[in-house]
């Protein structure tokens, strides 16, 4: 926990007295303790680079021989690979975000953290693929690749829309302390306005803009919107994240951009675009071999 928030004060937790008189803190420290929270991390980490790993060697490797044994590995993966996928990405949002504020209760933050997740991911495909089609991808990468994508972005809005406001929803419903607490917090200070701010600019803008077909298939309509919709995911991940931060008297500290915010998105943004940009010109730009390939490039809408 030091380690992983420097700011974490274990004689004062959460601002619910020491330690020892915290029940709660008692009960979930065989699960939040270093040693565990810590093992658990490498786990997700190992998942993660083993799929994505095999992946790209079977994706290679079918490119060199030809052999659809591959094509065979990649779907058995899949398979498991999905189950995988889901189990450790929502074991780390409770991880990594949720157990800041431990004493919250919730059945939908990882579904609420996989939604997010999933959009952002299609916004920097659809950036991907339009800086592609600029580049080498015209051809390749037809309007109807970015209508699918497009469409799903639209469907992710919406399933996202969802998710956050059944979980806001039931919570007020049940009107229960120990989950109505983490709301109430949110409602303090400027972070009120951080929660307008989401409400619209991450659901009602993005929800109206991609109802046109328009903003779908053109890319300088749809590039846009991807850059929005990153920029409100990341306000999102504040929005759950920092108002865990109080001050002496409980009230959590207003929000704000620091500089050690802005490094580290620099810092492995820049590691994932440089190895982006790295192994771009290293590898061709399809899997050329692949069984399915020449019905994705004839794909039509």
């Amino acid at each position: 926990w030091k380690w992983m928030n420097p700011a974490f004060d274990f004689a004062t937790v959460g601002g619910h007295g020491t330690v020892g008189d915290d029940p709660l803190w008692v009960k979930k420290a065989i699960y939040l303790n270093m040693e565990w929270f810590t093992g658990r991390t490498a786990i997700y980490f190992i998942s993660w680079i083993l799929l994505a790993y095999i992946f790209r060697r079977n994706s290679f490797s079918q490119d060199r021989d030809g052999d659809p044994k591959w094509t065979l590995s990649s779907r058995k993966w899949a398979a498991g690979g999905l189950f995988l996928a889901g189990l450790t990405s929502t074991f780390a949002a409770f991880d990594w975000l949720k157990s800041l504020e431990y004493h919250w209760f919730s059945t939908m933050y990882g579904v609420w953290f996989f939604a997010t997740s999933i959009r952002a991911a299609l916004s920097v495909a659809a950036l991907i693929c339009i800086y592609l089609i600029a580049r080498q991808g015209r051809g390749v990468i037809q309007t109807s690749h970015l209508y699918d994508i497009g469409k799903l972005m639209f469907a992710f809005t919406v399933f996202w829309a969802y998710i956050t406001f059944s979980q806001y929803f039931l919570i007020w419903n049940a009107n229960i302390p120990e989950e109505t607490f983490w709301f109430n917090i949110r409602e303090q200070g400027n972070w009120l306005w951080v929660g307008y701010a989401i409400l619209f600019g991450h659901f009602a803008l993005p929800f109206v803009y991609l109802l046109s077909y328009k903003a779908k298939v053109t890319p300088s309509r749809l590039a846009p919107i991807a850059i929005w919709i990153l920029a409100f995911v990341l306000l999102d991940l504040f929005f759950n994240i920092m108002p865990f931060k109080k001050d002496t008297a409980g009230v959590p500290l207003p929000f704000g951009v620091s500089i050690w915010d802005v490094s580290a998105l620099v810092g492995v943004g820049g590691i994932w675009l440089w190895s982006y940009i790295k192994s771009f010109g290293t590898t061709k730009l399809i899997p050329i071999r692949d069984p399915r390939i020449v019905e994705s490039l004839q794909h039509r809408e």
